[in-house]
């Protein structure tokens, strides 16, 4: 993608937070927008707007999850996602969930 369609993507992500900052659309897209360098930065930029607004909202949760994946902490990631699913089931942390598990066995 290039710089213009980044910047309208997040401008449009931000205003849907700006409305809520637990806007489920968009905090489910930010929670799979990881496979380029540049989807992981506008991924992290939008979900820490989200933080910011709801610091126990699920965008916050998905951070600390994304930051011990990151370590190799498997075990914490892992909770801190069943954690998110019981409070916030009607999010994402169920496929984070099946990802960290894919991860956890390839580690074996």
């Amino acid at each position: 993608a290039n710089m213009g369609e980044y910047l309208k993507s997040k401008n449009a992500f931000e205003e849907a937070l700006a409305i809520d900052p637990n806007h489920r659309a968009t905090i489910e897209a930010m929670s799979l927008f990881v496979q380029t360098k540049g989807q992981r930065e506008l991924s992290q930029e939008v979900l820490d707007i989200s933080s910011k607004k709801a610091p126990d909202g699920p965008a916050q949760r998905l951070n600390i999850i994304r930051k011990y994946l990151v370590s190799g902490d498997y075990e914490d990631a892992l909770r801190k996602a069943e954690e998110g699913n019981e409070k916030y089931p009607e999010n994402v942390f169920i496929i984070i969930l099946a990802n960290i598990l894919e991860k956890k066995s390839q580690k074996k």
